[in-house]
């Protein structure tokens, strides 16, 4: 008894101790069946928690081995996005005259965004986009004669703007958002200016000064 230091100490397992056990009780005995079967028992339950071990480590590597290959794939698609991004602002591409060769390539700031000819052809609109550097500059129109050698800016207008486009040869109208379901409507000659700045005050845009008011209901 002196020597009885655990078994586990002396670096034996629970299965090898079993077996030394019953080595000084014969099978034969009452002591050694239940011993035999107690450690049979003891036995089976130590290789469960080992298989139930190794099947939930196996299990997480799974687990982690897909999750990586989703996250690896996801980063690859978002590259892809934004390379095809990158590849479409390259793509935008304008004339001699700065207007744009393709209808809704990217914009770019302080470029045309939009360009059309006088029913007549014998003048261009260029509607430049130059978005929040100077909010009442947001947008600019300038008109040009077909041959691009002289050029001048007739409006300027906030990110209110709704668009323009030719009545005649020589008169534009500018559409603007006056607020919920309302545009107000304002032509201009060829030779005139008109800045949004103007007419953002309470009564400027009116019939005496030249605008018309329409709403939703009577577009």
């Amino acid at each position: 008894m002196g020597n009885s230091m655990p078994l586990r100490s002396k670096g034996i397992s629970y299965t090898t101790a079993c077996k030394l056990f019953l080595c000084h009780h014969h099978s034969q005995t009452v002591l050694g069946r239940w011993s035999k079967i107690y450690c049979s028992d003891r036995n089976d339950q130590i290789l469960q928690i080992m298989n139930t071990y190794k099947m939930s480590v196996a299990i997480s590597v799974i687990l982690i081995v897909i999750t990586m290959v989703f996250l690896r794939r996801n980063n690859i698609e978002q590259q892809s996005t934004s390379h095809n991004r990158q590849a479409s602002k390259k793509t935008a591409q304008f004339y001699a005259n700065g207007c744009p060769m393709y209808d809704h390539q990217e914009w770019m700031v302080g470029k045309a965004i939009q360009c059309e000819k006088s029913p007549d052809g014998s003048l261009i609109g260029k509607f430049i986009y130059n978005s929040y550097y100077d909010s009442d500059r947001y947008y600019e129109l300038f008109v040009m004669t077909s041959d691009g050698n002289k050029e001048w800016k007739i409006f300027s207008g906030d990110y209110k703007t709704l668009g323009w486009h030719w009545k005649t040869d020589t008169k534009i109208q500018i559409d603007w958002n006056c607020g919920s379901g309302c545009r107000a409507s304002k032509d201009l000659e060829i030779n005139d200016y008109l800045s949004i700045a103007h007419y953002k005050t309470e009564g400027g845009m009116s019939k005496k000064n030249g605008w018309s008011v329409t709403f939703a209901q009577s577009f």
